[in-house]
């Protein structure tokens, strides 16, 4: 594994890889998994994987199963894609590495849509791939804010996952009853307040907030055809 901090360097790498038609696989910096995240992209064929940390990152470069890591420490942009500083850095990112694909968690999915708006409008030939929320072994979706929480708003922050399940099991019912399943248990859950529940794409998606930390979930409500 190699450790890049020069953009210029990074492009020089990843463009001499993309002549020898190997696919260029970016993982970004994530509070969701990017280990897991890096192995899934490891299974694409031929893979040359690029694993991103921030410079404020505390994710230990040496740990991380990529082919070069980037140790991102470019400035904050002046120009902002859809007005969001993280998908303006995630597709400057795109262009820095000349990537043909890259490798995102669902878990915060409404940022995955706009990613591949962003990449639509913008004509980038690159694929989006996505990986379902990691849990950990209480259901709660894998972020580095669980391990800010205090036991007891871990166990608040729980009625998350919860509600998500509640709503997906009443997916063929229909949208209004899925949301209203959902809601229902945040109505008598202690110690936690709903935000944004929406449905994106066929995902069931929450924001709440436990204390001072905001937490999001994600889950898949389609059904099997």
């Amino acid at each position: 594994m190699e450790t890049i901090t020069d953009p210029a360097r990074l492009a020089m790498y990843t463009r001499a890889m993309r002549k020898t038609a190997r696919p260029v696989v970016l993982v970004p910096d994530s509070d969701a998994g990017q280990q897991v995240l890096m192995q899934a992209a490891r299974r694409i064929p031929r893979a040359v994987v690029v694993g991103v940390v921030s410079i404020a990152s505390s994710a230990p470069s040496g740990a991380l199963p990529a082919d070069v890591v980037f140790v991102d420490s470019t400035p904050a942009p002046h120009v902002l894609v859809d007005d969001s500083p993280s998908l303006t850095r995630t597709v400057r990112l795109i262009g820095l590495a000349h990537c043909t694909d890259i490798m995102v968690s669902e878990l915060h999915f409404d940022e995955v849509l706009r990613l591949q708006q962003a990449i639509t409008d913008l004509a980038l030939e690159v694929t989006v791939h996505t990986l379902p929320t990691l849990r950990e072994p209480d259901g709660l979706a894998l972020a580095r804010v669980n391990a800010l929480l205090s036991d007891d708003e871990r166990h608040a922050a729980l009625a998350l996952s919860a509600a998500l399940t509640a709503g997906a099991h009443e997916a063929p019912k229909g949208d209004d009853a899925v949301l209203a399943a959902a809601r229902a248990v945040f109505d008598v859950a202690p110690n936690i307040t709903l935000t944004s529940l929406e449905i994106l794409s066929g995902r069931l998606f929450a924001r709440a907030t436990v204390g001072e930390h905001e937490l999001v979930d994600t889950m898949d409500i389609r059904l099997n055809e």
